[in-house]
């Protein structure tokens, strides 16, 4: 399992399910950072989330694939 933390306007946070594909959802509330924009944290039950990663990069989001829930909570949290 992986977790990708993506970023983005808060006006474009629903579309991110639409990048998603059977077996990846959205786990958290979109939160701000001090950069102006919200962030979401995707889980990933299969071994693709980079690929994800990188077609919600297509979309014009920031996408960081992370191995651990920990580790992507935590980079929000630096983004605060």
């Amino acid at each position: 399992m992986q977790f990708i933390v993506v970023r983005g306007p808060e006006r474009r946070m629903r579309e991110i399910e639409r990048y998603l594909y059977a077996g990846q959802s959205v786990i958290s509330e979109p939160v701000p950072n001090m950069f102006g924009s919200h962030m979401v944290i995707v889980e990933s039950q299969s071994d693709n989330a980079q690929y994800v990663a990188d077609r919600l990069m297509s979309g014009m989001f920031g996408a960081v694939v992370f191995d651990t829930r920990e580790d992507a909570d935590n980079y929000i949290a630096g983004e605060m």
